[in-house]
C-alpha cells in the first residue's frame, strides 16, 4: 500500500520538475510544499498539495486511489493568479502519467477545478484530481 506521505512527496517533487509550472512564477519551487506545512514564513503566490489514499480491499491485487487536492494561494488583489495557476496545474496533469520519488501514477483525472475563494485577503484556487498510485 502507498501511504499518503508517499504519494504527496512524489507529486510534490513532480510539481517542483514541472518547468511549466515553476515558471509560473519566482516562487517555485521553494514554495510548493505538503498542504499542512506549517514552517514560520509564507511566501506568495504559493502551492499546496494534500493526498488521501484509498487501499485495494483486502487480498485483490492492483494499484490504490489517490484522491489529491491542489491548492493554489495568491494575495494578489483578484483571483486570476490563483486560478490561472490552478488551471496550468490542471492541465499538466489531466490524463497523464508517470513515475516519481518510487511512486507509480496514472490514470490521472482532473475532476475539478472549483471557483477561487477569498479568506483573510489570500485567495485559494484548487485542483482536484483522482488517480491510481502503486
Amino acid at each position: 500500500m502507498i501511504t499518503n506521505n508517499e504519494a504527496q512527496t512524489g507529486i510534490v517533487a513532480w510539481l517542483k520538475d514541472n518547468t511549466t509550472i515553476t515558471d509560473l512564477h519566482a516562487n517555485y519551487p521553494a514554495e510548493i510544499r505538503e498542504g499542512m506545512w506549517q514552517g514560520e514564513d509564507f511566501e506568495y503566490p504559493n502551492i499546496r498539495v494534500s493526498c488521501e489514499i484509498t487501499p485495494v480491499a483486502s487480498g485483490c491485487t492492483g494499484p490504490d486511489t489517490c484522491e489529491m487536492t491542489i491548492s493554489c494561494f495568491s494575495l494578489e488583489k483578484s483571483s486570476l493568479q490563483s486560478q490561472a495557476h490552478a488551471g496550468t496545474i490542471a492541465n499538466e496533469l489531466h490524463n497523464k502519467g508517470f513515475t516519481k520519488s518510487g511512486v507509480k501514477y496514472g490514470a490521472i483525472r482532473v475532476l475539478k477545478t472549483p471557483r477561487a475563494i477569498l479568506e483573510d485577503s489570500i485567495w485559494q484556487a484548487s485542483v482536484q484530481v483522482t488517480m491510481n498510485v502503486s
